[in-house]
């Protein structure tokens, strides 16, 4: 299977979940579409259940971008080199989120339980995984 259809059913198998922190959150969409493109679990380790909980690990990383470069490493010098599925962060107008980029627009969850296609004008950076294929 490719990367565009990999994101696409790893997106579509949650998408009515609803969020719930630590399960179905923007993290664990993002954490959903990396495992089934690497066959990695890179949630693995981060366990919480409430907002406070979240911002708590965000802060203890500096942010959700600290979260992935940890996970990850630097992120690309464009978004140019992104792939289907690759993680995003997206700008402070949409929230402190990370989405998962699809070429033109990036998904993201939100608090509200809708994944929402994001405009790639949004995006600020990325990170690129390693296709297990």
């Amino acid at each position: 299977m490719n990367r565009r259809a990999q994101t696409l059913t790893a997106i579509n198998n949650v998408a009515d979940e609803g969020f719930k922190w630590g399960a179905t959150d923007c993290c664990q969409l993002a954490a959903t579409v990396a495992k089934a493109i690497t066959g990695k679990d890179f949630s693995e380790g981060y366990s919480y259940d409430t907002s406070t909980g979240a911002l708590r690990i965000i802060a203890a990383h500096h942010g959700i971008e600290g979260i992935v470069t940890k996970a990850l490493g630097t992120p690309t010098e464009s978004l140019a080199e992104l792939d289907y599925g690759d993680p995003v962060l997206l700008s402070p107008e949409c929230g402190d989120v990370i989405g998962v980029w699809f070429r033109s627009f990036a998904y993201c969850r939100f608090e509200s339980g809708q994944i929402a296609k994001v405009p790639h004008t949004n995006v600020i950076k990325g990170w690129r995984l390693k296709w297990a294929q």
